[in-house]
């Protein structure tokens, strides 16, 4: 799902919230959920919220990777860095 292990839970958590925020809607809005639906609302937003935070967190390490341009094709990162 993302470049890397945190881009990947944090997509999850954005998926998981935005599906908790617009279930728990539907389910307020047909007015049969009663406090669950308010739940899932509150759970999804603070999922949502959390998931653009961690974005936001990882943002500058994306920076520090090698331009592709810059690393030689087959060469780790690491190699790059030697030569």
């Amino acid at each position: 799902m993302g470049a890397n292990s945190k881009q990947g839970w944090c997509m999850f958590g954005l998926l998981i919230g935005f599906i908790l925020v617009v279930g728990g809607g539907a389910g307020i809005s047909e007015g049969a959920s009663g406090p669950l639906g308010v739940l899932a609302v509150l759970v999804g937003i603070v999922l949502v919220v959390a998931s653009c935070v961690g974005f936001y967190v990882i943002k500058p390490l994306e920076q520090e990777r090698t331009a592709p341009e810059q690393n030689p094709v087959g060469a780790t990162p690491r190699e790059a860095r030697v030569k």
